[in-house]
């Protein structure tokens, strides 16, 4: 990029939060393969965002497997909810304990570069 584009370049949201230290994280891309029904999210981030998610008790050696983690619970917590619901509406009496098992696929993990990772 020359000299003036980069002297004129508005600033994105990550690079503004980041300036302000502020955590700052976004889905910047999802695809679904029909056929397998499987789906993969591509993720982005600051460093301020993984430190708090070290706060809040997620760990990894890399900023990758912090946000990992904490963007599989995310998707848990979603799941058992959507789960919760479908029980609870289906008017099943005799469920009355809620299996909070959730059914475990293995994850596929694809460094894409830059920091990001795309997981399926």
């Amino acid at each position: 990029m020359n000299f003036l584009k980069r002297l004129f370049k508005k600033p994105t949201e990550k690079e503004l939060a980041t300036e302000r230290n502020e955590p700052w994280f976004d889905i910047i891309g999802f695809g679904y393969d029909s056929e397998t029904g499987n789906g993969a999210f591509e993720l982005d981030w600051n460093q301020a965002f993984v430190e708090e998610k070290r706060i809040e008790g997620f760990v990894g050696n890399e900023q990758e497997d912090v946000v990992d983690q904490w963007f599989n619970t995310i998707c848990r917590s979603v799941a058992m909810e959507t789960y919760e619901k479908e029980l609870a509406d289906s008017g099943s009496k005799t469920n009355k304990a809620i299996n909070k098992t959730v059914n475990k696929k293995y994850i596929n993990k694809k460094d894409i570069g830059d920091g990001r990772s795309e997981i399926s």
